[in-house]
């Protein structure tokens, strides 16, 4: 049984990493989102001069992140279960 919790913690650590590298481009949406709000008239695209596009980053990088977290969560519960049946 020890092999399949071998394996099955490998699958958990790349699931983890795989999700963070999806959820990336949500935290740089919230960046640029704060950027445009907050950059004082120094928006580095135009697309970043308008308050509705930099609101509409935050919230889809709110919900991408939200997700990521979610997900990540739930796989670093998995992961301390393995690592704790594996250390017996």
């Amino acid at each position: 049984m020890s092999a399949n919790e071998q394996v099955e913690l490998a699958a958990v650590k790349r699931s983890m990493v795989m999700t963070q590298v999806v959820g990336l481009p949500g935290t740089i949406m919230i960046g640029f989102g704060i950027y445009g709000l907050w950059g004082y008239g120094r928006e580095l695209h135009s697309f970043l001069a308008d308050p509705i596009n930099c609101y509409g980053l935050l919230a889809v990088g709110g919900l991408i992140a939200l997700w990521e977290s979610i997900k990540i969560i739930k796989l670093a519960k998995r992961r301390k279960q393995l690592e704790d049946q594996l250390a017996k």
